[in-house]
């Protein structure tokens, strides 16, 4: 009965201590409020490159460790670019550069975010074969199939591709086609606006032309070229080959 009373005893004490020590962990770990933060540790890169659609999130804490990391605010100076959570979550949106700021009381650090450009005139440059419709009745020729077609669109610039097609016409010889296409893309598809102009043709010299077109998700491009205005129009649908 003794050792019982013993056993009871020192088992009551270790509760007691554990009791009191948990107690002591948990003030030491208690968020104040009322703690002025005088820095904040930001762990990890200072500089950041993403591609859009990308996200990263930040590791931080303030100083004081018992400062309530909750009073931190995140804010960037570009949300084209790269947007911010509240949580420090950011997310990449488009081609360039911006600034994330970390700041509460007397403290703030900066996170520098490259996001880069998607060149989807990349994506796209190569040769499309297909069939071509021409209509030119201001200039003598009525609506004319030209079937085998090659259109090509080669890789300019960022963002940007040359076109270039010949179209054989019966009593000019060949319309050459030279143009220069912006691109751009929403979802799968692509979108092509630009101008250009053909070659010097008889009797009517050069022609400016506007362009337009889209490329679907299985690589079909269908392309409108506007001569002079409406004084021909040409249609084009192929689809992109490997040579």
């Amino acid at each position: 009965m003794k050792i019982n009373r013993i056993f009871k005893g020192t088992g009551a004490l270790l509760c007691i201590a554990l009791l009191l020590a948990c107690n002591k962990y948990a003030d030491f770990n208690y968020f104040d409020d009322n703690a002025v933060i005088t820095d904040i540790e930001l762990n990890g890169a200072s500089a950041l490159t993403l591609d859009p659609g990308s996200a990263y999130q930040l590791n931080y804490w303030p100083i004081p460790a018992n400062a309530n990391p909750a009073k931190l605010t995140f804010t960037t100076d570009n949300p084209n670019v790269a947007t911010v959570g509240k949580t420090g979550l950011i997310t990449a949106a488009g081609g360039g550069n911006a600034t994330i700021t970390v700041a509460a009381d007397n403290a703030s650090k900066t996170v520098s975010v490259k996001v880069n450009f998607l060149d989807f005139a990349r994506d796209i440059a190569g040769l499309y074969f297909g069939d071509g419709n021409l209509q030119a009745a201001a200039l003598g020729i009525p609506e004319l199939p030209i079937p085998g077609q090659m259109i090509e669109l080669a890789y300019a610039a960022m963002g940007q591709v040359s076109l270039t097609a010949a179209i054989p016409v019966p009593g000019l010889g060949e319309i050459q086609l030279a143009g220069t296409i912006a691109v751009s893309r929403e979802g799968s598809e692509y979108t092509l606006t630009g101008t250009g102009k053909t070659n010097e043709l008889p009797i009517y010299g050069v022609l400016p032309t506007e362009i337009s077109g889209k490329i679907a998700a299985d690589g079909t491009l269908a392309l409108h070229v506007d001569v002079m205005g409406g004084a021909a129009v040409y249609d084009f649908s192929g689809s992109r080959k490997s040579l």
